[in-house]
């Protein structure tokens, strides 16, 4: 790999922590089930996703791996908003 993919890579791993912060900031909220699922997600496109997974991506020239990475880092957090876990073995289509 070149020096410039692994400071790429290591930008957008450093991105991942970020967002799970800003996501447990609003945990109670974006977890809450007396709050429909739609709008739960529309705060968390509008909070945790630009704050977090889109501030500065857009600049990066990604590659595969790296979209994957965040692509990844945004459906485990899908996956907590609405309480789906691993075991329940529900595909990311399907979520």
């Amino acid at each position: 790999m070149r020096r410039r993919d692994l400071d790429l890579e290591s930008a957008v791993r450093d991105r991942i922590p970020c967002a799970w912060s800003k996501l447990r900031e609003l945990v109670s909220l974006l977890v809450n089930h007396s709050i429909p699922l739609k709008e739960r997600a529309k705060y968390f496109c509008a909070c945790v996703r630009p704050a977090a997974l889109l501030y500065a991506p857009e600049i990066w020239a990604l590659t595969e791996r790296l979209e994957g990475l965040l692509a990844n880092c945004n459906h485990r957090m899908s996956r907590y908003m609405s309480r789906v876990r691993w075991q329940d073995m529900i595909t990311n289509e399907r979520s």
